[in-house]
């Protein structure tokens, strides 16, 4: 049993909060345990050798090394990172997709205004994937562009690698929001080489809810952090030189982590959590999902509602719209009748996982029927 969800409930709502999985769940509440008698604390494991394992688990997750990965308490503090550390002069170009979260959104924002950028919202034009569209608007202006692997609202899907070459071309840098992609499917940084890849735990990666990590390329690990994280410099591992200060760092992107990074219930509960999905492994997850997003699309196609082209289509999640918009109170029927699912826009956003049934598929789909 990955999750314990009562029979009652239809959780098609990954993308918006995932469950946590019942043995991350017994690893948290074992967790909390320990600061009631810090004297069990091991400095060197909790504070060092634990936050590298972590950082080790989810390298192995998505094709990279330890020394890669920043641990972080959220989408917005990795974009903060990558943008603080940005060149971006009056002049330049920063590209985000049009209706884009706003975790991504906002920190670029900023940074454009502040330096007199433009920030550029890519809509696609009748007939045009959102690649076709990002790839169109790239210029030598481009400095940075913020992008997710699928459209969070719908699931529609990009193409990285595509992008990434573009963005090489004109010397700009790629600054991915993975949060619903990793965990769900297969994400290789060796192959996509994104200069940022930034994911917190609570959504695909089935995880804590303020917890997170950042892939940090390595060409661009000799940065400025967002703080002067004491754990985070070189030597602090030995205690009794933490008043020898320095400037220098520990290697990697340990630089770029958060201030107390290895929160002794958090931490654990995100490293249960990747265990399972390294055990599950995404590809064995997308197929499984996969198969439930088809069966949607198919179901919603017949009663005239709108999903993505197949050939756009994310393996693990879907946007249906429906032509003339959905009938009020349609959120609240839904979850009078045990379906969770979340609105984006114009979009019903439904997120399945591996959990989901016949008896849960028949229960939204019946649902769908009524309303068209």
């Amino acid at each position: 049993m990955l999750f314990e969800i009562p029979e009652s409930v239809h959780y098609f709502n990954i993308a918006g909060m995932s469950p946590l999985p019942r043995r991350t769940r017994l690893t948290g509440e074992a967790a909390v345990g320990l600061k009631s008698s810090p004297w069990d604390l091991s400095v060197p494991f909790q504070f060092f050798e634990q936050t590298d394992h972590a950082r080790a688990l989810f390298a192995t997750l998505i094709g990279a090394r330890t020394e890669d990965i920043a641990l972080i308490p959220s989408a917005t503090y990795g974009v903060s990172t990558a943008v603080k550390n940005l060149s971006l002069h009056a002049g330049d170009e920063v590209l985000l997709m049009a209706e884009e979260f706003p975790a991504l959104y906002y920190p670029l924002r900023r940074a454009c205004l502040e330096r007199g950028a433009t920030l550029v919202t890519v809509t696609p034009q009748a007939g045009q994937s959102w690649t076709e569209a990002i790839l169109d608007k790239i210029s030598h202006k481009t400095k940075a562009v913020g992008v997710s692997p699928c459209h969070w609202t719908n699931g529609a899907r990009l193409d990285l690698k595509a992008i990434r070459k573009s963005t090489r071309n004109v010397g700009a840098q790629m600054i991915v929001d993975g949060c619903q992609w990793v965990g769900a499917a297969p994400f290789n940084c060796q192959e996509i080489e994104p200069d940022h890849l930034i994911v917190p735990t609570y959504k695909w990666m089935l995880g804590p809810y303020s917890f997170g990590f950042h892939y940090v390329a390595p060409h661009l690990q000799n940065g400025m952090p967002l703080e002067e994280y004491w754990a985070s410099k070189a030597g602090a591992d030995d205690f009794s030189k933490l008043v020898a200060y320095t400037d220098e760092f520990q290697p990697g992107a340990r630089r770029f982590d958060m201030g107390e990074r290895s929160n002794f219930v958090l931490l654990p509960m995100a490293m249960e959590s990747l265990r399972i999905l390294l055990e599950l492994t995404p590809e064995k997850i997308a197929a499984e999902i996969n198969p439930k997003v088809e069966q949607l699309a198919a179901a919603a196609f017949e009663l005239g509602l709108l999903v993505p082209e197949k050939s756009e289509r994310s393996p693990h999640m879907i946007g249906i719209r429906r032509p003339s918009g959905w009938k009020p109170g349609l959120p609240d029927r839904l979850r009078d009748a045990g379906i969770h699912v979340s609105f984006r826009g114009d979009c019903m956003r439904v997120s399945p996982h591996i959990h989901i049934d016949d008896r849960n598929m028949s229960a939204l789909i019946r649902c769908l029927e009524s309303e068209v």
